[in-house]
């Protein structure tokens, strides 16, 4: 931040010894959050691998296999074929509990070597930490268009930005073009979405179990047309009927008593 100065004709950036000036930018800062209150973290590792000429995968993704729980979250692996030879194994954390990824990195290379008899090479390592849910002081620069994780670009249940980041980039786009961003009125669905995703990651903090609970009901129970739909910001009412029918009803009641009485 003090190295953007505002002036009448847009910004200066100054960038070690070059300067660089333009009339809007886009706030995209990014550095770990500190002081954190109610925190969601997701923890990933995981490599991308090439397997030795001996195997030959199956066209099978896994998305949320070994789904399992400890008393601060829930751990879950990735699975997903990039080629015949080549595929990313990942172990996904989702809790309260902030680490770093290289803790999981024993645990990857336990579970790749379980699975392909150490039978395959690294090509690229994938890591990393985001903050899905929390409170903690944010400093923006006065005048800049917002942008960015800070800034709301990640669903808070999920951790993702795919689903969002197309909605996102017009709308920073219509508020650098026309100062201001478009005035479109909020589908009632989306009011739905965001009190489910507050009362799933208020379960995540109360109950790592029944997290895994609702979890596994979703791939038992859910038609995968209705998880897509939800996951992708597009949920039909008749879609969020079909989840909260099938979680887990005291636990997600108790969630959504916490969340309603002792906010965020």
């Amino acid at each position: 931040k003090k190295n953007i100065k505002k002036t009448k004709q847009g910004f200066i950036v100054q960038a070690l010894e070059d300067q660089y000036t333009g009339g809007q930018i886009i706030d995209c800062r990014y550095s770990r959050p500190s002081h954190v209150s109610k925190a969601v973290w997701q923890t990933f590792y995981g490599y991308e691998i090439v397997l030795d000429k001996t195997f030959s995968l199956k066209n099978e993704v896994v998305l949320m296999g070994d789904l399992r729980y400890e008393s601060s979250g829930i751990f879950f692996n990735y699975l997903i074929p990039i080629s015949s030879k080549t595929l990313l194994f990942q172990i996904t954390y989702i809790g309260t509990h902030y680490f770093l990824p290289s803790e999981l990195e024993d645990e990857v290379k336990l579970l790749v070597n379980k699975l392909f008899k150490n039978k395959w090479t690294i090509r690229r390592t994938e890591y990393g930490n985001l903050l899905q849910h929390g409170n903690y002081p944010k400093t923006n620069i006065p005048e800049a268009t917002k942008g960015g994780s800070h800034w709301g670009a990640l669903r808070a249940s999920s951790g993702y930005a795919f689903s969002r980041i197309l909605q996102w980039s017009s709308e920073k786009a219509d508020e650098i073009v026309y100062a201001k961003p478009k005035i479109t009125s909020k589908p009632f669905n989306n009011s739905i979405q965001n009190y489910m995703d507050s009362v799933f990651l208020k379960l995540i903090r109360l109950s790592p179990d029944q997290t895994c609970k609702t979890l596994i009901n979703f791939g038992k129970k859910l038609e995968p047309d209705v998880f897509a739909r939800f996951m992708n910001d597009s949920a039909r009412i008749g879609d969020f009927l079909k989840i909260i029918l099938i979680c887990p009803k005291k636990a997600m009641i108790k969630a959504a008593l916490t969340w309603r009485f002792n906010k965020p």
